[in-house]
């Protein structure tokens, strides 16, 4: 199309927003059954709602929840199982609700668990922090060496 054709066409009238006005007669209630309309979902006042990001004390707040919602079932789980029971461990003897003495394993079972990972975890901590000091060592090295080879050479005096 040219620009003058575009200049040609007639502009189209713009209808106001708002509810439309229906030119045709309306038939009459007698003639036709009522059908409800569907309505379209009315906009809400005021701004979307933001995502609310977590914070460190939500997040202890359900940490604290949680604990205590399993320190309630633990309570009840002992006093579920208070029969008695003797218990042999290297060389110890004692009597203990089998409720506690369930616990008791699993407590230590989470200890074998808890000390070597915590110790690999400290471990790796000291190999990453020196792993840093090396590279930042390397980095400086690096950019000295850079300065020297972009830095014209020393001109001697002529003798």
């Amino acid at each position: 199309m040219t620009a003058n054709s575009d200049q040609q066409q007639p502009q189209q009238e713009r209808v106001p927003d708002g509810p439309e006005i229906d030119s045709a007669p309306a038939p009459a209630a007698a003639d036709a059954p009522e059908v409800p309309q569907p309505q379209s979902p009315q906009p809400t006042s005021g701004p979307a709602p933001a995502n609310v990001r977590r914070t460190r004390l939500g997040g202890l707040w359900l940490v604290f929840t949680l604990g205590a919602a399993l320190l309630v079932l633990l309570l009840v789980f002992i006093l579920m199982n208070g029969q008695r029971v003797q218990i042999h461990i290297y060389g110890a003897h004692w009597n203990a609700p089998v409720g506690v003495a369930l616990l008791m394993a699993a407590a230590l079972g989470v200890l074998l668990v808890v000390v070597p990972g915590g110790g690999r975890i400290i471990q790796l901590k000291r190999a990453g922090r020196r792993m840093l000091k090396d590279r930042e060592r390397l980095v400086s090295r690096l950019d000295q060496a850079h300065a020297d080879a972009a830095a014209p050479p020393p001109t001697t005096a002529a003798q």
